[in-house]
């Protein structure tokens, strides 16, 4: 539970930080884990974008779920134009502040010097953009298609 949201997280979750590590073909648990804790982490840091955006407009937010596919916020739906937007854009948002926090701590020190803290960097970092980026189209299932749909109603 976080700030008295309950996050379930889905028995798939390591599934998609194993995918990490057999994409960079390493087969290491010494690997492995940290890109699962890392790759949970950013899902529900994305997650979390949403449920305070929700917060900000007063929406109740239900539950979390993490998975191995990445998460849902289920939080009572916005009804302004504004609010969609926030709570669409929200997960996109953190994301982007996980990629500039990221981004600032390699400019300031300089590759980690752990395999635990490298496997953060790498999944704050290219497995972020490629998530932003799927995230931001327009596709089934993405937050992307219903930003798209209100943009295009209101605009």
């Amino acid at each position: 539970m976080i700030k008295g949201i309950p996050v379930l997280v889905h028995w798939s979750f390591p599934l998609g930080g194993i995918f990490v590590a057999f994409f960079l073909g390493d087969y290491s648990w010494a690997t492995a884990i940290p890109l699962v804790l890392a790759y949970t982490t950013l899902i529900l840091l994305h997650e979390l974008g949403h449920a305070l955006a929700a917060r900000i407009f007063t929406l109740d937010v239900h539950v979390l779920l993490v998975s191995a596919v990445g998460g849902w916020c289920f939080a009572e739906g916005p009804s302004s134009a504004t609010a969609k937007v926030a709570f669409y854009s929200g997960g996109i948002i953190a994301q982007l502040l996980v990629l500039a926090i990221t981004a600032a701590y390699l400019v300031l020190f300089g590759n980690p010097p752990t395999v635990f803290l490298n496997s953060f960097v790498l999944v704050f970092t290219v497995v972020n953009v490629i998530i932003l980026v799927v995230n931001i189209l327009p596709a089934e299932g993405t937050d992307g298609k219903k930003l798209w749909q209100v943009l295009n109603e209101h605009v």
